[in-house]
Parts: structure tokens; sequence; C-alpha cells
């Protein structure tokens, strides 16, 4: 019997969606979507400027993230040397206009003495070429969590937030700033990217799910058999399982009742591999991923 690893996340993937909705993030970086150079893969719509290029990049990487999996890393240390770099990593252009709240969540871990991460928004950046050339501006807001040294425990991922809400509009960019000295270079590595937020119902989008739902793995499961935990609201869901191809394996429509329930799912045929579970409706969605050893 194949052991079931729970994998906790807490973005939901572009996977789940025909493409990446520009009202909003979900981006956990496990799909390595684009083939770049020098590990320097991005998802669809992601991209870096280099105001000050020390000869490192933000670099894709398959472990080091969430629980091992994949993430996003800047390291200003190499060869033995700090480098001076400041370097931009930018979400696709966001259309909130829709949205009467919105908050930008992530995880992060920060390794070695060095500069904070900076996470910033624009209103007037035209998505391309300097985020810092005349005329552009960004806002440094506030942010819940801790930034702290994890050198001695690398895979401590800390949750943070930012309230985007003053920042509603149909051009709003959010980025994420890396700087680092030739005498100071710490390693910031980024997981599980994703917005939550309340729409203005006449706003004319439909069908939005903003509200997220926990979801768990309950006990060990096997190729044929996954137990899923959840505590919800009474009504009508879908729960599907897709593979990391894309592909969908199995949908279930279902009706659950109110407080913590476990539903299994059986006669899977699931190979060895990684594998992502979505529960949602037209108000609330959930996912989390698992593999399959």
């Amino acid at each position: 019997m194949k052991r079931l690893l729970l994998l906790s996340v807490f973005a939901m993937m572009a996977l789940f969606s025909k493409a990446q909705d520009s009202t909003r993030l979900y981006q956990n970086f496990d799909v390595d979507d684009s083939a770049g150079a020098g590990l320097d893969h991005f998802p669809p719509g992601w991209s870096v400027y280099h105001v000050v290029d020390g000869g490192q990049i933000w670099k894709h990487f398959s472990m080091y993230g969430v629980n091992n999996t994949s993430c996003l890393e800047f390291n200003g240390y190499q060869g033995g040397a700090d480098h001076d770099n400041d370097a931009w990593l930018m979400a696709p252009k966001l259309n909130l206009s829709a949205f009467t709240s919105v908050f930008l969540n992530f995880s992060a871990v920060y390794l070695y003495v060095g500069d904070s991460l900076h996470v910033k928004v624009s209103t007037n950046y035209s998505g391309t070429g300097n985020p810092m050339a005349s005329g552009v501006t960004w806002i440094e807001p506030v942010h819940t969590g801790i930034m702290k040294d994890d050198s001695n425990n690398v895979s401590l991922f800390r949750n943070f937030q930012v309230n985007l809400t003053p920042y509603i509009s149909t051009h709003t960019y959010v980025a994420f700033e890396y700087i680092s000295s030739n005498i100071s270079g710490s390693r910031w590595s980024l997981d599980s990217i994703f917005t939550t937020g309340t729409t203005n119902p006449h706003a004319g989008i439909n069908n939005v799910a903003e509200d997220k739902l926990a979801l768990n793995i309950v006990g060990n499961g096997s190729s044929s058999e996954v137990k899923v935990g959840f505590d919800v609201i009474p009504g009508s869901y879908q729960l599907e399982i897709y593979d990391l191809t894309g592909r969908k394996i199995r949908e279930v429509q279902m009706t659950a009742k109110e407080g913590y329930q476990v539903y299994t799912i059986s006669n899977l045929s699931m190979i060895r591999g990684m594998y992502l579970i979505k529960l949602a409706n037209d108000k609330l969605y959930g996912t989390t991923k698992f593999i399959v050893e």
C-alpha cells in the first residue's frame, strides 16, 4: 500500500482555472510553467527586473518551499561573497475594481543577516521596464507577520498578509523587492501567494469564490482511496482531484452538512506523484495537495 503524505498549501493554483484570473492571484510555483535559462522560471504573467544586477537571480526551485515543495528564491550571497542587488519580482496586473476589500497573502522564510523583503504596490506602473522609472509610484504597505532570521530552521515558513484595499483599481501591481549589498546578503524564499477578498455583488463578476476553506487529508490513504476533512456551511460543493499535468482524475458533486466532516473518495487509480484537491462552490473554495509514494 502506498503512503499518502499530506502537504498543506494555502494557494489555489492556476491548474484549477481555465487561465490565471487577472482579478486574483493564486500561485504556489509547484508547476514550472516556463523554460527559462539559469533556473529563472516563472509562471505566465510574472516578471523580474534588476535595478541593480549583482549577477544573482530569482530562481525557481522544486524544493525549499512550504513542506519541501516548489518556491521562488533569491540569495545575494554567492561564490563566498555578498553582492549588490536590487531585484524586483512582479506579479501579473490585477483588476481589483470589483472588490470592496482585498488582501494579499504569502508565505516566506528569511535566512542569514540582510535586508528585509519589501512588498510594494503600484497603481501606475506600466507593467514593463524599470519599476523605478520617473513618475512610477510604489507604496510599501504595513504587513502582518514577523520578518525574522530563521537560519536555524530553514523550513520554518511564516505567513504574511498585506491589506490591498486602499489600492483597489483596474491597474494594480504587486512586487517583491529584494535588496542586498556587498557586506550583507540574505536569502529569501517565497511560496503560496494568493489574494482573498469580498466582491461587490453589483460589480459584474460572477461565480468568484473568495472565502477560503481549510482542507486536510485524514489518516493514511492508498493509491485507490483518499479521505478529505473540512469544516463548511451546509450546501452543494464540487470536489475535484488533479494531477500535476492539470489532468482532472476525479470530480464529485456532493452535499455537505454543517460543521467538520470527512468525505471518502474511493475507486481511484493514482500512480506515484503529487496531486491536488479542490473543494468549491460559487462562494467558497479550498485546496490542499498530497503525495502518493
